[in-house]
Order: C-alpha cells, then sequence, then structure tokens
C-alpha cells in the first residue's frame, strides 16, 4: 500500500513540475501585453556599415496575458524632431512571465515599422536647462506593437542631449 501511495505521489509532483517548466506553447496563442521600460546601454551601429542606423535595447515589464518582463533591441534609421519618419529595420524581443499557472517564454522579430518625427520640448532659461523629445511608433513582425518613446536630455548649445529613454505601448504577440 505504501508503494501505491509513493507512486501516485511521485506522478503529482512529476506533473506539478512539468507545468512550471519554462516553454514556448503546446498550440499557438495569442497574446495581449501593456510594456513600459527603460533604454539600457548606448545604441550601437546596426544596418550597412555608415548608414548611421542603430540598434536600441529596451527592458521592463510587461502584464497581460503574459505578466513579467520583456526585452527588446530596435534596428531603425534616424530619429528626427524635423519632420521626417525613421523606419525600423528589424530588430528581435523577448517575454517571459506567467500566462495563467504555466511559466512561458515567447521570442519574437520585428520585421519592419516606423517612428513618427519626434516633438521636441526644451525647458530652458538663458539657453541651459532640460528637454524631451517624444515619437510614437508602430512595429510589426512576430506581433504588432504601437507604443510611445520618450527620450529625457539635456538643452545646451542650442540643442537636446539625450541621456535616457522610457517606452510605454501595448500589442499582441502570437506564439
Amino acid at each position: 500500500m505504501l508503494r501505491f501511495g509513493t507512486q501516485r505521489l511521485a506522478i503529482a509532483v512529476g506533473l506539478a513540475l512539468m507545468a512550471l517548466l519554462p516553454t514556448t506553447a503546446f498550440a499557438a496563442s495569442t497574446a495581449t501585453e501593456s510594456i513600459s521600460g527603460v533604454e539600457i546601454g548606448f545604441p550601437i551601429a546596426c544596418g550597412p556599415s555608415g548608414s548611421g542606423d542603430s540598434l536600441s535595447t529596451f527592458s521592463g515589464g510587461a502584464s497581460g496575458t503574459i505578466s513579467g518582463v520583456w526585452s527588446a533591441s530596435v534596428c531603425h534609421t534616424g530619429l528626427s524632431t524635423h519632420g521626417v519618419a525613421a523606419t525600423i529595420i528589424g530588430g528581435r524581443f523577448r517575454v517571459s512571465g506567467f500566462a495563467g499557472w504555466r511559466y512561458v517564454t515567447v521570442y519574437g522579430s520585428f520585421a519592419g515599422g516606423s517612428i513618427s518625427p519626434g516633438i521636441e520640448t526644451d525647458y530652458a532659461v538663458n539657453g541651459v536647462g532640460t528637454c524631451t523629445q517624444v515619437f510614437r511608433l508602430s512595429v510589426m513582425g512576430t506581433g504588432t506593437f504601437t507604443a510611445t518613446l520618450v527620450h529625457y536630455g539635456a538643452f545646451f548649445d542650442s540643442s537636446c542631449h539625450v541621456l535616457s529613454a522610457t517606452l510605454r505601448g501595448t500589442g499582441q504577440i502570437t506564439y
């Protein structure tokens, strides 16, 4: 009798552990997510040599179908506050967290998108102060995202010198 109880306990523990294993999913699903985060590190070059394209990396928290954390790296042409939209060339993302009682990790890629011309607001006294630049972006790939990118910087020498950035938005991921 003790042996039968031990086997049942082992099976129950095994099933519970399998439910906690990271998975990408047993069947295709769609997650609706809200994200917020910060730019980590400095943008680095991407795209053809000499193109001026840059790779920006962000990470933060996700809530929605998957509650957890996310990170993304996006390659894009130069951002502008003078009427020229930037193009998202590519990139990739990862979202990890709990979808119900299951822990999932979803990987995806960006195939394209756009970043609208930014709106810059300067808060300067005698030519020195702070500034913000606000951009709207739309990304397509293994999902679709829309977000607001905000640059924060120091204003001097008649221009905004970006020091940090935040990203907040929503989207859907197929996994």
